[in-house]
């Protein structure tokens, strides 16, 4: 075996130097073949981990969901962490949204018009900022109350009852929580020191006396209820919209000093009297359509009024408005007089269709 070994070398070699240009190509070769196999091992092993990192997903509505919205039929973690917003709407299968918990990089989800009855899957989302989860079948929002980077939060249209869980969110500055089964405000909602934008209509409540507190509230929305006392809202000193809409006022007294009130919807009650608005002489807009008031008197104390609706009222005299230097928009019944309006040619901006016919005509008489 020596003496062959020795006389294969000795060939090799006298080989070598009769044909070094082959020699270097067969080299090479070799050398390319084991390169390609090392690849080759390496990309097997490469896609075998691959394999390995795609998520598998309980909830095969969501995993379509998310299909569609990265464009892939096969989702790695590294594709969930990359999404910073989720629409989903109009989905009647989602109930349960448990596979969005690994979404841990959201700041805006939404989730409108499903069956959704469990959200605690949201409570890890730690850089939630923007979250609407309106037309569901939501009861229970506890797992809410550690979304502490929450700014805008809008529930409309859900069966809850209790909104307290919230209460610790001092980053939410707009809430919309209108047409669920709200009866009260519970104690220690002024813990949402940054809450500006309030809206609770269409829900139960009897009382309002709470929102008081939350002192730097600038929008509150409360019509659709089942308001009947005069609310005491003393605290609200920066609050500059208030609707008080189809509620069961028949008096509405003193609300507290409102002077930065620019807006006062308190259309569909039952009211006679301007009562109201001694806590609010500064308002420019004013709705009492659909009341029991039969004249105006008492509204002059708005001396900065601008717009005012008043349909489906007993109200037939309306001259008071002419002492409203701003005064520029009106909206009337069909069959009101509308000759009592013609001081308002040159400064009028807007109205109901027959008041602006009406108005225009007059302007084109006076041009010829």
């Amino acid at each position: 075996m020596r003496q062959f070994c020795g006389i294969f070398m000795t060939k090799l070699k006298e080989y070598e130097r009769r044909h070094p240009i082959l020699i270097i190509i067969w080299s090479v070769l070799i050398t390319a073949l084991l390169v390609a196999g090392v690849m080759v091992g390496l990309s097997f092993r490469h896609n075998t981990a691959k394999e390995d990192e795609y998520i598998v997903f309980n909830n095969k509505y969501i995993e379509k969901e998310l299909q569609q919205i990265l464009k892939k039929d096969k989702i790695t973690q590294e594709d969930l962490d990359s999404l910073r917003t989720i629409d989903i709407e109009d989905n009647q299968e989602i109930t349960e949204i448990a596979d969005l918990a690994k979404c841990k990089k959201l700041t805006q989800l939404t989730i409108k018009n499903c069956k959704l009855n469990d959200i605690s899957a949201i409570e890890g989302l730690n850089e939630l900022q923007v979250l609407d989860l309106s037309g569901n079948e939501i009861k229970d929002i506890t797992a809410l109350s550690k979304c502490y980077s929450l700014t805008e939060l809008t529930l409309t249209n859900n069966q809850i009852s209790d909104i307290s869980p919230i209460y610790g969110l001092e980053k939410i500055q707009k809430l919309v929580i209108q047409q669920n089964n709200i009866g009260n405000i519970q104690e220690g909602i002024e813990k949402m020191k940054s809450l500006t934008f309030l809206d609770l209509s269409k829900n139960r409540l009897v009382n309002i006396n709470q929102l008081a507190k939350i002192e730097q509230l600038n929008f509150l929305y409360a019509s659709s209820n089942m308001l009947s006392e005069t609310p005491e809202l003393e605290g609200l000193t920066n609050l500059i919209l208030l609707d008080l809409g189809n509620n069961a006022f028949s008096e509405l007294g003193y609300l507290g000093n409102l002077e930065q009130l620019e807006e006062l919807d308190i259309y569909s009650n039952h009211l006679e009297d301007f009562d109201v608005l001694k806590s609010c002489p500064n308002i420019k807009r004013l709705n009492i359509s659909y009341n029991e008031y039969s004249g105006l008197n008492g509204i002059e104390q708005c001396p900065d009024l601008e717009f005012l609706s008043m349909k489906g009222t007993k109200i037939t005299d309306i001259s008071v408005l002419e002492n409203l230097h701003n005064f520029n928009t009106i909206y009337l019944d069909n069959d009101f007089d509308r000759s009592q309006i013609d001081f308002m040619i040159g400064n009028f901006k807007n109205g109901d269709e027959k008041t602006k016919q009406y108005l225009l005509d007059k302007q084109y008489n006076l041009n010829d």
